[in-house]
């Protein structure tokens, strides 16, 4: 292809710029050669050298139209383009130097460590404000101050209520033990009423301060009672006892008596029942005389509250000791009481002879003035009787040895005691023989 060649083919270009852009593609493809442009023919040089405006905005269409048909048809191949017959070379670029490329990559090094450097002074105060807003704000000297005067009493609330807690926790179980002592106290409350009622309260003050002790008392009780036997006859003729009733009872007490017998009683009766059966009932009676409990004995709230220990008995001989706790009688304990009951029997009779030695003692441990109750009873069968019936009588005696210089305090109790006690003995033998008959049937 000539020079001239090639400015005919321009000339023809330029004049086929109306031309429909597929047949200008073509036109241009047949007249140059892209091997003969890169390898730098002078028709192509003058060509691409040759600033025509025309070509250039030309040009410029064809590739802007040339990369839009290629992103649209990418599935198309580049023979649309290409003539047929023709075959494509691919281009070779120029690759940069070692060295070039090396220094193109310092470069670029350079300016990235010069943008990161700011970055890292950014990232650093950043960091440090946040360190401060975690570390706290940054108050005033007010604040500072309030700050301070809050904290201190939070402190001092925090203290209270802890406090508070440990003394909820203290009423709890003060309540708790307030509890617990009322429940203790009226046991308390129970137990001595119940000690009162029963006697147990001055027992043991009883028998720890008891002086009566050991067989030589009860010896002497039984020697008297030998005595009073052979005496018994004129002792119930000098009292009248055969002129006495059949019913009730004769009393005489003198409390102004020093020595003898200061409380008396006398009493006759008639049971329809045979002399070995009331014999029985009376021996039983004798043996529980005094072991009865009392309430309201000389005055209100005055209670007698009797404890007997382990008798010892054979057929006619009877010995036994026990207590009497009194309570409502200011200072007094009680009564520790020695008791020995005899009989005698012959064809015609029995006699009984009951001895009771009592010494009152007190709170103080001191112990008043001792007492000696005799029971004097004779069973024996009427005269001309044709049935079944014995004649019992009864004489009950108090006698002490008193000075004149001692008072006696304990006195007007034991004698409101025998009161209650001796005027209903004939009563209780007729109820046993009842229940013994009555059992019998």
């Amino acid at each position: 292809m000539t020079r001239g060649s090639g400015t005919e083919g321009s000339m023809q270009y330029r004049d086929s710029e109306d031309m429909d852009f597929d047949d200008a593609i073509n036109a241009f493809l047949n007249e140059y050669s892209p091997v003969e442009v890169l390898n730098g023919q002078d028709g192509m040089c003058d060509l691409l050298n040759a600033k025509d405006e025309s070509f250039g905005d030309s040009l410029s269409s064809i590739h802007c139209q040339l990369e839009e048909t290629d992103n649209s048809n990418s599935d198309r191949g580049d023979e649309e383009f290409l003539p047929r017959g023709r075959s494509r070379k691919r281009v070779k670029t120029k690759h940069l130097p070692r060295k070039a490329e090396i220094a193109s990559l310092r470069a670029e090094a350079e300016s990235l460590q010069a943008k990161l450097l700011p970055l890292q002074y950014k990232f650093a105060k950043t960091e440090a404000s946040m360190k401060e807003s975690m570390a706290g704000p940054v108050f005033s000297q007010s604040q500072q101050i309030w700050r301070r005067v809050a904290l201190t009493q939070f402190d001092r609330r925090r203290k209270a209520e802890a406090e508070n807690a440990s003394l909820r926790e203290m009423v709890a179980l003060q309540v708790l033990e307030a509890k617990n002592l009322r429940r203790v106290l009226k046991r308390r409350t129970r137990i001595e009423m119940l000690e009162d009622t029963l006697g147990l309260k001055g027992m043991t003050g009883l028998l720890t301060q008891n002086p009566l002790t050991g067989s030589r008392i009860f010896q002497k009780l039984e020697q008297a009672a030998d005595a009073l036997f052979c005496r018994i006859d004129s002792l119930f003729a000098m009292k009248n006892m055969d002129a006495l009733p059949f019913t009730g009872h004769s009393r005489e007490a003198n409390l102004d008596k020093i020595n003898g017998a200061y409380y008396e009683v006398c009493q006759k009766r008639l049971v329809p029942f045979s002399i070995q059966e009331t014999d029985r009932a009376v021996w039983q009676c004798l043996g529980s005389l005094g072991l009865t409990n009392m309430q309201d004995v000389g005055g209100p709230g005055v209670r007698f509250n009797c404890h007997s220990d382990p008798m010892e008995a054979d057929d006619n001989t009877l010995q036994t000791t026990f207590s009497v706790v009194i309570s409502g009688v200011e200072k007094l304990v009680g009564t520790y009481n020695q008791k020995v009951v005899r009989r005698y029997k012959d064809n015609e009779r029995v006699v009984f002879i009951c001895r009771v030695l009592s010494e009152p003692r007190f709170q103080s441990g001191q112990s008043g003035v001792s007492a000696t109750t005799t029971t004097h009873i004779i069973l024996e069968a009427p005269e001309e009787s044709a049935t079944d019936l014995t004649e019992m009588k009864i004489y009950f005696g108090a006698e002490r040895d008193v000075s004149t210089t001692e008072k006696d305090t304990t006195a007007p109790w034991a004698i409101a005691a025998w009161d209650e006690l001796v005027p209903r003995f004939a009563g209780d033998v007729e109820t046993i023989l009842l229940e013994s008959n009555t059992d019998g049937c």
